[in-house]
């Protein structure tokens, strides 16, 4: 589905992002998709926290769309709420019911599951600042070096990158992916026949294990470690692969 053919403005003109996080990925892809302009800022995981503390926002996660005299919006599902209700056009939330449990265990269990996954297998010095400094500023990796046990300790702590933890977080994403499939069936959507906030939801957060090329950061390059591809083999070209490989040929437009 082709998204909106003529651009709207809103007030907001800047989203703050990672590269790497597929919550941000969400956002962009709504904003994307609503012809949203707006300039993409790309922050450092760690050095980041001086750019929220600077707008106020009440918590150190990203995404953030910022406006001139505005309250910034932070949270992918706050952002995309916000851009339905001011778009004239087709909106992401569907009408059917179910969708917003959907999202809640999708960002639950596919989006921080598999962001503990992946970094309890890759939280090493060189793999982690590979991601991190990616498309960042030239100052990104000397600065990570130096505070990399620091940040190595905290990530461990904030997603609980523990074997019990990480046993729980495999299981709950076999048992959603497994769900998922069995709703889609052979429809290219989750609900309406229509791309929606929920199609979105699932395949960013799926696209660091999927790495579709329609993806705006270069996941192939560095996500798939050796210590992942034993994971990853498990859900290769199954049918919810295949799905999120078939919506980012799709409709994942004018990404950035």
């Amino acid at each position: 589905m082709a998204p909106p053919t003529r651009p709207w403005h809103d007030q907001f003109v800047k989203l703050y992002i990672f590269p790497i996080s597929h919550f941000s990925e969400k956002a962009r892809w709504a904003c994307d998709y609503h012809g949203l302009d707006y300039e993409l800022v790309k922050l450092v995981p760690g050095p980041h926290m001086l750019t929220m503390k600077r707008l106020g926002v009440r918590r150190t996660t990203v995404p953030v769309l910022e406006g001139t005299g505005q309250t910034p919006i932070q949270g992918s599902d706050r952002i995309i709420a916000h851009l339905d209700e001011r778009h004239g056009g087709p909106g992401l939330t569907p009408r059917d019911a179910g969708w917003e449990e959907l999202v809640k265990r999708a960002d639950l269990d596919l989006g921080e599951g598999l962001r503990r996954i992946f970094y309890a297998n890759m939280m090493t010095r060189e793999g982690v600042i590979s991601l991190w400094s990616q498309d960042g500023a030239w100052w990104a990796k000397p600065v990570l070096h130096g505070v990399f046990p620091v940040l190595a300790k905290r990530v461990t702590q904030a997603y609980r990158l523990y074997p019990d933890d990480v046993a729980v977080a495999e299981q709950a994403f076999e048992a959603l992916w497994v769900e998922l499939e069995a709703q889609l069936g052979d429809r290219p959507y989750l609900y309406e026949d229509r791309l929606t906030r929920a199609d979105i939801t699932v395949a960013s957060l799926l696209s660091p294990l999927v790495g579709p090329a329609q993806h705006p950061f270069p996941w192939s390059r560095h996500a798939h470690v050796d210590a992942l591809l034993p994971f990853v083999a498990r859900y290769r070209d199954r049918p919810l692969w295949r799905y999120v490989e078939a919506l980012y040929a799709r409709d994942r437009h004018t990404a950035r």
